[in-house]
């Protein structure tokens, strides 16, 4: 399989889109660089009438451990895929929630039972990576290592603090804490 590498807005990332098979396919998450508690759009153009797509997001942790969710979908006739209009039929979450990838997140095959996500490093962002498979996948299939390649991929930033805000750690005899200062 061969892949067309294109720059994100960040000179971070990259879009691997495969061309192979679907030339016009294309993945959009908008805005792809956001804050927590901001929401995002995602949507797949370019697949065939009504083809059948498993997405699957991950994030890894400060300490390596790993989340996941996936969703399994349908594209419309005009083979658009939107997660905020349309349905997940089976994964971490069911029915219409353009945000359920993120909330649904579970430790992936593989961690310790009761894991959880730990971020040391507010000043740091949280990579959220979405890949797009071809037909209807369970959670576990996406580690068994037997699915082909991802159809679309992209990496979704998310902040915990604004870039116009300034961390300042706080020092007096026993007293430790940080002061967020928001910039004009």
């Amino acid at each position: 399989m061969e892949y067309y590498f294109d720059k994100c807005v960040s000179t971070r990332l990259r879009r691997c889109i495969n061309t192979s098979s679907m030339e016009s396919l294309r993945l959009s998450i908008r805005p792809n660089d956001v804050l927590m508690n901001e929401r995002v759009s995602v949507q797949v153009l370019g697949l065939e009438s009504r083809q059948k797509v498993t997405m699957h997001a991950s994030i890894k942790g400060s300490r390596g451990e790993m989340l996941a969710s996936s969703g399994c979908y349908q594209a419309t006739t005009d083979g658009t895929l939107d997660l905020e209009n349309m349905p997940s039929t089976s994964g971490t979450y069911t029915g219409v929630d353009g945000m359920g990838f993120i909330w649904s997140m579970l430790p992936s095959p593989g961690q310790r039972p009761g894991v959880q996500l730990l971020h040391t490093d507010v000043t740091e962002p949280q990579l959220v990576n979405i890949s797009f498979y071809n037909g209807h996948h369970c959670f576990e299939d996406l580690y068994n290592g037997l699915l082909d390649q991802p159809i679309v991929t992209d990496v979704l930033t998310r902040w915990y603090k604004s870039r116009v805000t300034t961390r300042i750690p706080i020092t007096s005899g026993r007293l430790r804490g940080t002061l967020f200062v928001t910039g004009r």
